[in-house]
């Protein structure tokens, strides 16, 4: 493996490095010597990250204590796994400086640098918004599932839905696209599209945002495609394609940073699924197809809808919360110390309360007002009752989203670096 091996002598007693190194879901773990450390310019020096890095976001310049460059070989960087911790490795002169977490990866930041607040602020509102938008397509799509006897009026306002959220979220992934490119190559948004070929084609970020750029166009595609496609066969093609694009988002996480196609980025990638389906059912339901069904459908029939949905967001919340422990338990290093002494760990908690809350008001529904909508001979005043609480629940669910794409922004509680 290259190394810097060649360091002009009497460079000073420091050496200092600028520069960028960037791994697409890593933690910088050993650094020989230490970031900082006043030492002698060495020969080389190592960073061992836990996870695979991007070769064409990374670059290291040796400097001395003047300012001048010394290096005389260009640190070559390593993406390789390396068995037993899954390491890529950075070979380079490392004296004298230290890496700070950025949402996407480590940065070497050079003397002064500083991440635009802005253009992190806009990543997490741009996350945020399309996490909303995947959970009502996913929840009108699984709506149009359930509906059997639906009118054609509702069965098209719900296409519509779907159509409208997927070219919505095609946007917000492009938007996404410059945001994770301006963090990466250090530029604001938008400025330098020249990085975007070596974004696309040359980092992991990239396959995984292509890939899930196909799907989402197949998706619109079957979200207006001629009904001599048959709904069922259509709606469920869909979800297929919806997942895709949830895998896709998975292998851009903190999960990658176990691997491709590894047990975290597969229960990631459950996570990400079940969340959009109890979200997306009690948003979509809650705003649209419930105010809908009381004014169009029988009671027999709100009946039988509001009982499909009960039972699908309890076995979504079930997988939810599976998942969900499984990654807390991940991201804290199976230890509650995070939980009140990182970032991570208080945002985890914020969303724990707002998932409390959403099972309490659900939990009120399919206890209270689901059996009187059952039971009763008119079903206006407890299925009123249920479209308020729903429609709570719905509001509950936003927040919850939300706070997924804050803590996707934010070093795990399990790094040290994380903790306040």
């Amino acid at each position: 493996m290259s190394v810097f091996n060649r360091l002009r002598r009497g460079c000073g007693a420091v050496a200092i490095v600028s520069g960028v190194l960037i791994p697409s879901a890593g933690f910088a773990q050993t650094q020989s010597p230490s970031a900082g450390a006043e030492v002698p310019a060495p020969e080389n020096v190592t960073v061992v990250f836990d996870g695979p890095l991007e070769p064409a976001f990374s670059s290291l310049t040796v400097s001395n204590s003047t300012g001048k460059q010394v290096n005389t070989v260009k640190a070559q960087v390593d993406p390789r796994r390396v068995a037993p911790v899954a390491a890529g490795q950075v070979h380079g002169a490392l004296g004298g400086r230290r890496l700070r977490w950025t949402p996407y990866g480590w940065r070497l930041f050079v003397q002064g640098e500083v991440v635009d607040p802005a253009t992190i602020t806009g990543s997490i509102i741009v996350a945020a918004i399309a996490n909303v938008l995947f959970a009502c397509a996913v929840g009108a799509c699984l709506a149009v599932l359930m509906l059997d006897n639906a009118s054609p009026r509702m069965q098209s306002r719900l296409q519509r839905i779907v159509a409208v959220c997927v070219v919505t979220l095609i946007v917000a992934d492009i938007a996404n696209l410059l945001f994770e490119t301006a963090l990466k190559s250090g530029s604001a948004p938008g400025a330098d599209f020249s990085v975007l070929i070596p974004m696309l084609t040359q980092s992991h970020y990239g396959a995984a945002w292509s890939t899930g750029l196909v799907a989402l166009i197949v998706w619109v595609l079957l979200s207006v495609a001629p009904r001599a496609f048959g709904r069922p066969a259509r709606m469920t093609v869909a979800l297929l394609a919806a997942a895709v694009f949830a895998f896709s988002k998975a292998a851009s996480s903190h999960a990658a940073g176990a691997g491709d196609f590894s047990l975290p980025e597969w229960i990631h990638w459950m996570h990400i699924c079940a969340t959009a389906a109890w979200g997306g059912l009690v948003i979509t339901s809650g705003l649209l197809v419930l105010p809908g069904l009381r004014a169009e459908a029988s009671g027999e029939d709100l009946a039988h809808f509001v009982g499909r949905l009960s039972a699908a967001a309890a076995f979504a919340l079930l997988a939810v919360l599976i998942t969900g422990i499984y990654n807390a338990n991940r991201g804290l290093a199976g230890s509650l110390v995070p939980l009140a002494h990182s970032d991570w760990g208080l945002i985890l908690n914020a969303k724990i309360g707002l998932v409390n809350a959403a099972i309490v008001l659900g939990g009120i529904n399919r206890l209270v007002y689901l059996p009187r909508i059952r039971r009763a001979a008119s079903h206006s005043a407890a299925a009123s009752s249920f479209q308020t609480i729903l429609k709570a629940e719905a509001v509950v669910m936003i927040g919850i989203l939300s706070t997924a794409a804050v803590l996707a922004h934010t070093i795990p509680g399990s790094h040290p670096s994380g903790w306040s």
